[in-house]
């Protein structure tokens, strides 16, 4: 349900300004993107502190394989099902659209954040 919004707010923000493209498609790319951050985020703290090695050949693979699966899952979640979800956040009430669009910039800040911190002190 929260991807389901993310993926709502992005679309309504590159409908503004990619109005030639395929802005469903592009707000997809934009939530895997942040996802994989976040995934990232997590990876690079377990890492450190579990002192996990791995080569940087299997630490490709494994970086494969996570992209691999989060785009599957995203595609057929959110790019395959836009329609019903654009239809079900809009019957939302405008209060509780207003809340969602304030964790969604919350999500997106925080992500920045963290992402930043981690490979600046990790």
């Amino acid at each position: 349900m929260m991807m389901d919004e993310f993926y709502y707010w992005m679309y309504r923000g590159l409908r503004k300004i990619r109005k030639e493209e395929d802005p469903a498609f592009d707000a997809f790319l934009g939530v895997f993107f942040f996802t994989l951050v976040n995934i990232t985020v997590i990876g690079r703290v377990i890492y450190n502190i579990t002192e996990f090695n791995l080569t940087k050949e299997e630490s490709k693979i494994v970086g494969v394989i996570f992209a691999a699966i989060v785009l599957t899952l995203g595609y057929f979640r959110l790019y395959k099902r836009r329609v019903e979800i654009f239809n079900k956040i809009n019957q939302f009430s405008d209060n509780r659209r207003r809340k969602g669009k304030r964790v969604f910039i919350a999500y997106i800040i925080i992500s920045g954040i963290l992402f930043y911190m981690v490979t600046l002190f990790f």
